[in-house]
């Protein structure tokens, strides 16, 4: 980005088809080489309590591009987060979204072998047997 005409930018070199939260990753990395960023992880947390505040505000207003824009800022926020962190948000969700995977068959499974229909289950029992399935699947020590 250096050095090559007046509208150079930190931000160049970029690629616009990487997938998104490796994308603002990389954007924060850049922004931080040049003196832009948050001070602390913990600053970056004050700004997600900003941003989901922000998203509810939008959520109330039924204004579904307001909503877009709000969600894309606290993504964008979390990647900050985790890069603040040391850790690589695209493992990071990718991991979060294997441990899903896992659950969630566990709890079908289950449902299954009861004869229960999932969509047919309240809030309250969904939540319970969801308990269940992260205790079965990764210990008793779980409380994510």
């Amino acid at each position: 980005a250096r050095g090559r005409g007046p509208d150079a930018s930190a931000l160049d070199g970029i690629p616009r088809a990487l997938p998104a939260l490796q994308r603002a990753d990389r954007l924060g990395e850049k922004a931080a080489q040049v003196g832009f960023d948050w001070r602390s992880a913990a600053d970056v947390l004050e700004k997600i309590e900003e941003e989901r505040a922000e998203v509810a505000g939008a959520l109330a207003s039924g204004e579904v591009e307001r909503v877009e824009e709000e969600i894309g800022d606290l993504l964008f926020a979390t990647a900050s987060l985790a890069r603040k962190s040391g850790v690589e948000p695209e493992r990071a969700l990718g991991r979060a979204l294997e441990r899903f995977e896992r659950r969630f068959r566990h709890l079908e499974s289950e449902a299954r072998r009861a004869s229960v229909e999932l969509r047919q289950l309240d809030a309250a029992e969904l939540e319970r047997r969801w308990q269940a399935a992260k205790r079965h699947v990764d210990g008793p020590s779980t409380d994510r």
